[in-house]
């Protein structure tokens, strides 16, 4: 597999994973306690509920104290009346109607807050004859009110009886500020189950009554306990999705309390909180992945390019240079691979010249020992005949001057084999104690100047004494003062100054002229062996001087130069070597 995807998978992995098991246990964890906490709020919603309708039923069982009162006193019928009355009208909101019924349950007297006939129901009827006190089912009246009918027989006044016909709306209402019906619309449903099965609900539903068996299972399952289950879809009793039932029991009349609710409102903070997490980790992963795909590629990227360039130098071509493309690590990775290729270069084009440099050396030594031996025949050959004709009557200067050539041009092919030898000596240098001052004068001594030339020699005040090779340094010297000398052939006056002089740890030794000059293009170059600005000539001079300054006495050399004004070369020789 490819660095690239390596990198990108393991980026992503290493950004995500994490992420995602930290994130689905934060939101386990999360959802549980969220749960919890919504659970018990709707256990304690429920538990409120069920204490209002306890209250509602003690606030009946105080309606019967009007009875009882009736019971224990021998009111007139005008009294009763007047007593039913202010009954009614100071608790409207939970009396529809009071009445005294006779034995035949017609009414005797009849306070009602509408028209309403009332009909008694035959089961209520049945249950006053068992118990002193009979509670009817919830029932509807024409106007679709929920009501229930409360029976008290008083038995000191045989064959009365005292009733009254409770709203069940008075609880709906009680039960309405539970649910926060004022602000938005609920999704909870509260039903009031009576000991007949019979239903209300808030908000209303069009369930009016549930079969017996199903009323049973409920009394059995959660008697006098609160409990909560989740109901699946197979359950066909007020179901039309999951939902979460919560049931409580009231003390009085075992009055059922269910409370329901769709569980995608019920648990909507934590289906909304499990959203947002998996919203945040696509968006995660996409910025990952994005993320990481960004970084595979700028890593790939000047990684690929390294992987170009050392196959393009791998095949020999030590100009190609790797493009800076970042400002990281890999960016000094590339500057170093650029670095190498061209060190690669230069040490190709040494290894080049070492090996012409070694096949000149060879050729050097071949020439020196093979073209010396006939030169010096020639050298003895011409000075024979100078003598010869030296001692002739009649001497011919046309003859005595083509012998000089001839000398003048032997001396020449000495001259450059000797640089040949000399630049491809092998031999360590012969070190010796001299005084610098005492070598250069020595050499400028040897040189008659032409007459267009003036010589300025100018010693240190100091003896100087070093450690050199003195035949060595003398040719060096010899080197520069031709070079020199050459320079100003064509000038009309010309002006040679040798100098030497000290610094902190060298001894210097300064050629100077006023002659044409270096090109600045040919600067770099007038020290590569064989390059020379003279028609006449093997270029061999500097080289050998550079050679024998910087190699064998770990010295260094410097030139400056203005075309057309002069040049100058400081030699500058260690004090200790």
């Amino acid at each position: 597999m490819k660095f690239f995807y390596k990198f990108l998978i393991s980026a992503i992995a290493i950004s995500i994973i994490p992420l995602i098991v930290y994130t689905i246990i934060l939101l386990n964890t999360s959802m549980k306690i969220l749960k919890e906490i919504i659970d018990n709020n709707n256990i304690n919603l429920v538990n409120n509920i069920t204490r209002e309708v306890n209250d509602f039923f003690i606030d009946i069982e105080r309606r019967l104290d009007i009875a009882r009162k009736i019971e224990n006193s021998n009111m007139t019928k005008n009294e009763i009346i007047k007593v039913l009355f202010d009954e009614l009208s100071s608790n409207s909101d939970l009396l529809m109607c009071i009445s005294l019924l006779d034995n035949n349950w017609k009414p005797i007297i009849t306070i009602s807050s509408d028209n309403t006939v009332f009909n008694i129901d035959k089961e209520l009827l049945r249950k006053i004859q068992k118990s002193k006190v009979g509670v009817g089912k919830i029932s509807y009246n024409e106007n679709n009110k929920p009501y229930i009918d409360v029976v008290y027989e008083i038995e000191k006044q045989p064959n009365i009886y005292f009733y009254i016909r409770i709203k069940v709306e008075y609880i709906l209402n009680k039960i309405k500020q539970y649910l926060h019906t004022d602000k938005k619309q609920t999704s909870k449903t509260i039903f009031l189950i009576d000991e007949y099965g019979e239903v209300v609900s808030f908000p209303y539903t069009n369930i009016h009554s549930i079969p017996k068996q199903k009323l049973d299972k409920y009394r059995n399952k959660f008697f006098k306990k609160t409990f909560i289950e989740i109901s699946g879809n197979n359950d066909k009793f007020f179901l039309e999705n999951k939902k979460i039932n919560i049931l409580s029991m009231t003390d009085f009349l075992q009055w059922l309390i269910l409370f329901q609710e769709p569980i995608g409102k019920a648990y909507a903070p934590i289906i909304r909180t499990r959203n947002i997490a998996i919203v945040l980790i696509i968006l995660t992963t996409f910025c990952a992945f994005f993320g990481a795909l960004k970084l595979s590629k700028n890593l790939a990227e000047p990684i690929k390019e390294l992987i170009t360039g050392v196959e393009i130098v791998a095949n020999g071509n030590f100009d190609y240079r790797v493009p800076i493309i970042s400002e990281d690590e890999l960016s000094k990775l590339g500057l170093a691979f650029n670095s190498m290729a061209s060190k690669l270069k230069n040490f190709q084009q040494e290894v080049k010249e070492a090996e012409r440099l070694s096949t000149i050396g060879q050729m050097a030594n071949i020439l020196g020992h093979e073209i010396r031996n006939p030169l010096s025949a020639i050298v003895n050959a011409t000075y024979l005949l100078k003598l010869q004709l030296s001692k002739t009557l009649q001497k011919d200067d046309k003859i005595f001057k083509n012998i000089t050539i001839i000398e003048n041009e032997v001396a020449s092919i000495n001259k450059i084999i000797g640089d040949m030898l000399s630049f491809s000596r092998k031999r360590p240098p012969v070190l010796v104690e001299k005084d610098i001052n005492e070598v250069v004068e020595e050499v400028v001594q040897e040189y008659i100047l032409p007459s267009n030339i003036q010589l300025n020699l100018l010693l240190s005040s100091e003896m100087v004494k070093i450690k050199i090779d003195y035949e060595e340094i003398k040719q060096v010297i010899r080197n520069l003062i031709n070079n020199a000398i050459d320079s100003m052939k064509e000038k009309s006056e010309g002006k040679l100054t040798v100098k030497v002089f000290l610094e902190a740890s060298f001894v210097c030794i300064e050629v100077s002229d006023t002659g044409c000059g270096i090109p600045q293009k040919d600067i770099g170059k007038i020290f590569e062996p064989f390059f020379s600005t003279k028609a006449k000539g093997t270029g061999l001079g500097l080289a050998v001087v550079r050679r024998i300054i910087e190699e064998r006495h770990n010295g260094k050399i410097e030139v400056s130069s203005k075309e057309g004004e002069g040049t100058s070369f400081i030699v500058k020789l260690p004090r200790n070597i």
